[in-house]
């Protein structure tokens, strides 16, 4: 990856596991974002609403869940150049992480450049980013969903942290701040704001729902509705499609299944017993998140018949 590139995005250890969140196949065509909109699920692959299959392959462009409130990079770069450097490398989709305390009335943007260049988008040094000037951290959401649209690019909604930078510590969907209501409240403003946008094709309801079970972490399946991620995954999820039915409804696991623990936001081994059920199953994207070691040294790794013993972990 270039020097270039790498400053578009505040890069994370395996941020390419989004490859991973949709089951894709090697095999299957890349569509652009116009042609894989609007998307649904029939046996674990995803189809547009001509039912041609579709892979998509993206990258993680975070900001929006820090304390700057906006996209990260753009005290380098453009947004035109850095969206469409992420097409010119071939991707088709981003995955565009944010924290729901950007939609509060007193959330400003910052690091953002108004003076420079950038040699994917050449113009006017007084015009580098200028379609962001003044803007709400939420109207440069706009802006970014509306140029990467243009340019055949799809977006996944992504919430990170109920607060900026705290999504190591936030355990749970909502927060003594952010209550669940208020949870919902901000996934269906969204929901109704980008309706009948097909750029914005999904919603990821919570990064790595994650914590013991014995500190108070995600659940999944017990019926507490404190701590039971799928009660509250399911009840967003219905929310968000009674304003918007086109959207993927995209749900990530949590860390611990009865005695069995696994990455943040892996653990999925729950569905067996506690499917999520949506008001339209076809929108519904199980999202399990998947590391190596470089990231944390798992047990498996240490395994003598690492790497053949993968498939049954």
């Amino acid at each position: 990856m270039n020097k270039i590139f790498q400053s578009i995005c505040h890069w994370r250890k395996f941020c390419f596991r989004f490859l991973c969140l949709f089951a894709i196949f090697s095999a299957l065509p890349w569509l652009s974002g116009a042609q894989a909109s609007y998307l649904h699920g029939q046996g674990g692959r995803l189809y547009n609403a001509d039912n041609q299959m579709v892979r998509l392959g993206g990258v993680n462009w975070f900001g929006f869940e820090t304390s700057n409130l906006s996209p990260h990079g753009l005290w380098a770069r453009d947004y035109h150049g850095a969206l469409l450097q992420i097409k010119n490398l071939g991707f088709n989709c981003i995955r565009l992480p944010f924290c729901n305390a950007m939609f509060r009335d007193s959330a400003k943007a910052a690091s953002i450049n108004f003076y420079g260049t950038d040699p994917m988008y050449p113009r006017a040094q007084t015009d580098f980013n200028k379609e962001l000037q003044g803007k709400k951290p939420i109207e440069i959401m706009d802006e970014i969903i509306r140029y990467a649209g243009e340019i055949g690019l799809c977006i996944i909604l992504d919430d990170h942290s109920r607060e900026p930078d705290k999504y190591m510590e936030e355990k749970l969907w909502y927060t003594a701040k952010t209550s669940e209501k208020q949870w919902i409240d901000d996934w269906v403003m969204l929901a109704s704001r980008y309706k009948n946008n097909p750029t914005v094709i999904g919603c990821d309801l919570d990064n790595e729902p994650h914590g013991k079970l014995t500190d108070g972490g995600s659940a999944w399946g017990t019926g507490d509705t404190t701590v039971d991620w799928n009660l509250a995954a399911q009840k967003c999820g219905n929310a968000i499609l009674s304003v918007n039915p086109d959207v993927l409804i995209v749900i990530e696991g949590v860390e611990q299944v009865g005695s069995k623990t696994y990455w943040w936001g892996g653990n999925l081994e729950g569905v067996v017993k506690t499917p999520i059920v949506l008001t339209k199953p076809e929108k519904l994207v199980y999202s399990p998140h998947e590391y190596g070691p470089e990231v944390f040294q798992q047990p498996w790794f240490d395994s003598s018949s690492f790497p053949s013993n993968l498939s049954k972990v």
